[in-house]
């Protein structure tokens, strides 16, 4: 029907239709037409109707992911509407998938240090020890997010893939140096102090110049850009903390690892 057309009611009335005697005859002599109100549109997805609801968002003051979550915090329609359900795409969407694909790739990348570790020290307790400080990373990077709180985010996820490998770094210095100075001759208490020692310094200004240098983009100087904060974020609370606490446990750790191996070989030569 020619576009002119489609909107006069006189010119659809006229349109022929052939009857049961297989006559044409005006579609007003068999129907009656009234004005209504409809949809334009029905959308279905897996034959259910659904109602899309697009919007977007000023990065410079939120990110969509916290659009999202006080969406999920304050409108309830699962309340009101037992019958209806509601499904957040977008960029949500996408962070999920990528959430998901971050943690194969994170345990994966797990996986390749320790058995870099496991081939270069030769020992699963020492590997143990070097990766052992990586769950207070990630502990460093909760703890600030919850101080600030925001959530966590696939650029925090992002940043505890790589603050892994800073923190592997400081525990290798450590073990390495420890067991260089035992096979110089000294003992494991007096090898732990001296390791510590020597090395605290390197460590201490490797953690605090990092950090430095993320504070800006962490704490919006001079602008607060949304997109990098909880990746400068993340990755600067989760280095102190984790810096702070391999510091202590490491060497605590190291110490745990000889004794235990000392009486697991005094009890098998018994």
């Amino acid at each position: 029907f020619p576009d002119s057309e489609r909107h006069q009611i006189d010119s659809l009335k006229k349109v022929k239709v052939q009857n049961n005697q297989g006559r044409l005859i005006p579609l007003e002599k068999v129907a009656f037409y009234k004005r209504e109100r409809s949809y334009s549109m029905i959308n279905r997805q897996d034959l259910l109707r659904v109602v899309r609801v697009e919007a977007s968002v000023d990065t410079d003051k939120i990110t969509s992911l916290e659009v999202n979550r006080r969406l999920q915090k304050n409108i309830n329609i699962k309340d009101q509407y037992p019958d209806y359900s509601v499904n957040y795409g977008g960029e949500q969407e996408d962070a999920q998938s990528s959430f998901t694909d971050l943690v194969i790739s994170f345990a994966f990348a797990m996986g390749v240090i320790f058995a870099i570790f496991l081939v270069y020290f030769n020992s699963v307790t020492t590997t143990g020890v070097v990766m052992g400080a990586i769950p207070f990373g990630i502990a460093g990077v909760l703890l600030g997010l919850m101080l600030h709180g925001k959530p966590l985010s696939f650029m925090s996820m992002l940043a505890i893939v790589a603050l892994s490998g800073s923190i592997v770094a400081n525990t290798l210095i450590l073990v390495t140096f420890t067991e260089e100075l035992i096979k110089k001759g000294q003992d494991l208490k007096e090898a732990i102090i001296n390791a510590g020692a020597i090395r605290l310094r390197p460590v201490l200004l490797t953690t605090v110049t990092t950090v430095i240098g993320l504070l800006p983009s962490a704490y919006g100087i001079p602008t607060v850009n949304h997109f990098v904060q909880p990746l400068s974020l993340s990755f600067a609370w989760g280095l102190m903390f984790a810096t702070l606490i391999t510091l202590v446990l490491c060497p605590l750790l190291y110490m745990m690892k000889e004794d235990f191996l000392a009486k697991f070989k005094n009890r098998h030569q018994s």
